[in-house]
């Protein structure tokens, strides 16, 4: 986990709510860029310790890959069905944190 890697212990922090909404459709190299940008407001502040609002006030800059390249995916997704083989089951497909039903054709 990233918090580990910058040897910051996440026991403190309510991880129901950072992986919920705020970060809802975000790639993992997103999710862990937001601690680095949460350390340096922690720091910029008196050299404070990280809080999960400063995660959640990072999270919230953030535009993820899964809005700003929406039509590529869909294309890319579509362009797939028939051509590609799926590399796990329809149901454990995740869009946007969600699971999402690609049918039977894939």
């Amino acid at each position: 986990m990233t918090l580990q890697k910058f040897a910051r212990d996440f026991a403190g922090f309510d991880v129901d709510v950072l992986s919920g909404s705020p970060s809802e459709g975000f790639t993992g190299a997103e999710i862990s860029a937001i601690v680095p940008d949460a350390l340096f407001a922690a720091f910029a502040e008196n050299e404070r310790e990280i809080t999960g609002a400063d995660l959640l006030t990072a999270a919230a800059r953030v535009v993820p890959l899964s809005k700003t390249a929406s039509e590529k995916i869909s294309a890319l997704r579509e362009w797939a069905k028939g051509r590609a083989r799926a590399a796990s089951a329809p149901e454990a497909f995740v869009s946007g944190g969600r699971a999402v039903d690609m049918g039977d054709d894939n």
